[in-house]
């Protein structure tokens, strides 16, 4: 954790030195949409092949490990699947099926298709980033031997921990086959999506356009240009949204407060004030708003009970001049 602090810390610093060498404004205006043939691979065109393959030791030993999947499975996995219609089934095919499946359309300009494939190509950079079956499969290891050891050994619970690492193990691989050239156009996908006025596109850029800086200091260095141009993006659009009071985007914004994300300094008062905000809104939709108005936020040890105070006051005031409507509209 503190060396993913550093981590951030070191990328909001550079992108801050970016920004103010470009002259960066707090609320920049978002650039003008560009044509696909310009900024993204000729759809007719052959794409590199994968640069890493789906199959090797350590995703043998593990599907050995888990072994397939039972009747029962696919029984299961086939009642859920048929509760999803339309663009919901795009969730639920193998990223290299979606991608099959949206990349003509999404080439031609269709923003939904944009959009879904943005985001499962999105999911895929972290997949193949952070859960590579190496992590699968010691992680596995650990919690195969962790439940042998419990007082009471669940088959059941064996079985489902299986299953869950036979969903993960199998998404890697359908995103492995893609390869690195065609993931990493997720943000030029969400990009396009969001300039053509798609907000759930614009989140999800927000969520996922400096991924791949957070983690590897040398990436950014050689990228800086392109980091900062992502982040006044992103900051932009998440702007945009709170400022028409959208709960996703406050969700969004007190993330990064918190620390989770390069796009803002971390900031524990903005962030405990946003987040009273939230809890405003979401009692509003479950009925128990008075109680939260009246409760105020909950205090633990980050603030002084002077700031919580201020929390407070500043927290209601907000709600009430601009997310209030929202609230009531999602009633």
């Amino acid at each position: 954790m503190r060396r993913r602090n550093a981590m951030l810390a070191a990328l909001a610093l550079a992108l801050a030195i970016a920004a103010l060498l470009a002259g960066r404004v707090r609320v920049p205006r978002p650039p003008a949409p560009q044509t696909a043939a310009a900024w993204l691979p000729d759809p007719s065109a052959a794409l590199a092949p994968a640069s890493r393959s789906p199959e090797h030791a350590a995703a043998r030993e593990l599907s050995a490990l888990l072994g397939p999947e039972s009747a029962e499975e696919r029984a299961m996995r086939a009642r859920r699947e048929a509760l999803f219609q339309g663009e919901d089934r795009l969730y639920l095919l193998p990223p290299d099926e979606a991608y099959a499946r949206l990349h003509e359309p999404a080439a031609r300009g269709d923003a939904d298709a944009m959009y879904v494939l943005g985001r499962r190509l999105a999911h895929c950079a972290r997949l193949l980033r952070e859960r590579m079956p190496e992590v699968l499969l010691e992680e596995y290891r650990d919690m195969v031997a962790a439940e042998a050891k419990a007082p009471e050994p669940s088959v059941a619970r064996r079985q489902n921990l299986a299953r869950q690492y036979r969903e993960e193990l199998a998404a890697y691989q359908s995103c492995a086959k893609l390869g690195d050239q065609r993931v990493s156009t997720f943000v030029r996908w969400l990009e396009r999506a969001g300039l053509a006025g798609h907000r759930h596109a614009r989140l999800a850029y927000v969520g996922y356009a400096l991924d791949e800086y957070e983690k590897d200091g040398g990436h950014l260095a050689a990228h800086i240009e392109e980091a900062a141009r992502r982040r006044r993006l992103a900051r932009a659009w998440l702007e945009a949204e709170l400022a028409r009071g959208d709960e996703e985007a406050l969700s969004l914004y007190i993330e990064a407060l918190d620390g989770g994300s390069a796009l803002y300094p971390r900031d524990r008062f903005a962030a405990e004030l946003h987040r009273y905000v939230l809890t405003l809104m979401r009692a509003r939709r479950m009925g128990q708003f008075e109680t939260a108005w009246a409760r105020g936020p909950y205090r633990h040890a980050a603030l002084t009970p002077a700031q919580w105070d201020e929390v407070a006051r500043r927290g209601r005031a907000l709600y009430a001049r601009a997310f209030r409507d929202a609230a009531e509209d999602a009633q």
